[in-house]
């Protein structure tokens, strides 16, 4: 049973960005949101999440259920990171 989960927003511990897109733009694809792509990632990631979200066509209200979809979608991407070793 899974006990604890890290967040690794920044890539610190896992090379992530090109899972998230590739997440992000196959859930994009089932509900018609707006792609990204990697160039910029950089660009959605210092807006404010309000203008973030109107950019991709996301509505906020589905945040909880699209968060519930994502994750699954991202441990279908297990064993495709590349970690960082420190």
């Amino acid at each position: 049973m899974l006990k604890y989960v890290i967040f690794d927003f920044d890539g610190t511990l896992a090379n992530s960005k090109d899972v998230f897109i590739s997440a992000w733009n196959s859930l994009a694809d089932k509900h018609n949101y707006r792609k990204i792509n990697r160039s910029e990632l950089d660009t959605l990631r210092r807006l404010p999440i309000l203008e973030r979200v109107k950019r991709l066509d996301f509505p906020i209200f589905k945040a909880p259920l699209i968060i519930q979809i994502f994750t699954v979608i991202i441990g279908n991407f297990r064993g495709t990171l590349s970690y960082i070793l420190v």
